[in-house]
């Protein structure tokens, strides 16, 4: 009876302490249930976060694009307009040009029958000029011819005297 006392008591030691081991193993195991769920929530948010964030990510993305677009779009409309104001300006200035051309032909024109006419009135004249200074040496030949007549009467008196 010793000997199963003896066994008793060793299998109630062996019992306590295997008791012992269980909870330990129990609370170690609670443990990391609770470390497992609080991971697991910690994961949980971060996913959470994560797809938050890429959700933004690409809202931001699709922002940017359709801003990229909008600005493409009045870039383009911007240049078009400016090829249809240099077209139009193009335009605008091809008249003002011919008749700035056709003004200075006009102009060169009625320059050239000024000159004409000019010309024609300056050849005119010289040739008035010239037959007036012709006629006026004539008549300074006469004159002198006259002078020497004149001159010369005196000597014809002074040879020939009047009959009395």
């Amino acid at each position: 009876m010793k000997k199963l006392r003896s066994q008793l008591l060793e299998a109630q030691e062996e019992n306590s302490q295997l008791h012992e081991e269980l909870e330990r193993a129990e609370q170690q195991v609670d443990e990391g249930k609770k470390r497992y769920t609080k991971l697991r929530k910690q994961f949980e948010v971060q996913q959470k976060k994560e797809a938050e964030e890429s959700a933004a990510l690409e809202n931001m993305m699709h922002m940017v694009e359709k801003n990229l677009e909008q600005t493409t779009k009045r870039a383009l409309k911007a240049e078009n307009t400016i090829q249809q104001l240099r077209q139009e300006l193009a335009a605008a200035q091809a008249p003002k040009l011919q008749q700035t051309q056709d003004g200075h032909e006009q102009q060169l024109l009625a320059i050239r029958d000024k000159a004409a006419q000019a010309s024609s009135q300056l050849l005119k004249a010289a040739g008035n000029a010239d037959k007036s200074i012709r006629d006026l040496l004539s008549g300074v030949d006469t004159l002198k011819l006259v002078a020497e007549l004149l001159a010369s009467i005196d000597r014809f008196a002074e040879t020939n005297p009047p009959p009395s």
